[in-house]
């Protein structure tokens, strides 16, 4: 069986011994190493080079922003899972820019975390509906449980394409599909973005970093 390794990186003990809790019963899925401040994940990281860092990055002192980027520096095909408690809309961006494919809340639960480590496994991206909301800036008041939302590679493909303008028989010609496939995709994704415009599609795909806007 091919294992999955993985960092945690927290400086709470609590928390990677818990997070190794989750774990235990993966044999698919192996901690090479636990980091408490961002010295030791950098020696990890040069040691091991995971396929997947599971870490919170908003622990002053030990963690920072910084070190996102730094793991993708020292190895841009490590996978970069946030666990925080830390919602600010300018954080999740500046960490999803410096390639961080996954965000969950440590409210989220023993599933959502073992799903999204099993996403970026694949290279999907993978982020809790809460982040999604405040990505979209939609009002968070009301409170979304913590749902996960993962796109498959195919769909994140049409989002893609969508957001580029291309239309339903383009995007069926280049991804060699059915016009009815492309639809039925467009259809899940809108389910699971909770989203009802392609200008919401198109919101979601800049803020993802899945297409540009041109300056």
């Amino acid at each position: 069986m091919e294992q999955i390794s993985l960092i945690l990186a927290d400086a709470h003990l609590v928390v990677r011994e818990g997070m190794k809790s989750l774990l235990a019963d993966r044999e698919d899925l192996k901690v090479v190493g636990e980091a408490a401040s961002s010295d030791n994940l950098e020696q990890l990281m040069t040691e091991h080079r995971p396929q997947i860092v599971v870490m919170d990055y908003d622990l002053r002192g030990y963690f920072d922003v910084s070190d996102v980027k730094r793991v993708k520096e020292i190895n841009p095909n490590t996978e970069i899972l946030i666990i925080t408690s830390n919602l600010s809309k300018d954080n999740l961006h500046r960490v999803m820019g410096y390639g961080a494919n996954g965000f969950l809340l440590k409210e989220c639960d023993r599933e959502e975390i073992i799903g999204a480590i099993y996403a970026m496994a694949n290279r999907e991206k993978f982020f809790c509906q809460k982040v999604l909301d405040i990505l979209m800036e939609k009002d968070t008041e009301g409170g979304h449980n913590c749902v996960p939302t993962k796109l498959s590679k195919r769909e994140m493909e049409v989002v893609k394409l969508v957001a580029e303008g291309h239309t339903t028989q383009k995007i069926a010609d280049q991804l060699c599909l059915s016009i009815h496939t492309v639809n039925t995709h467009r259809k899940n994704i809108m389910r699971k973005l909770e989203v009802k415009t392609a200008a919401e599609l198109v919101i979601y795909a800049v803020n993802m970093g899945i297409v540009q806007l041109e300056t």
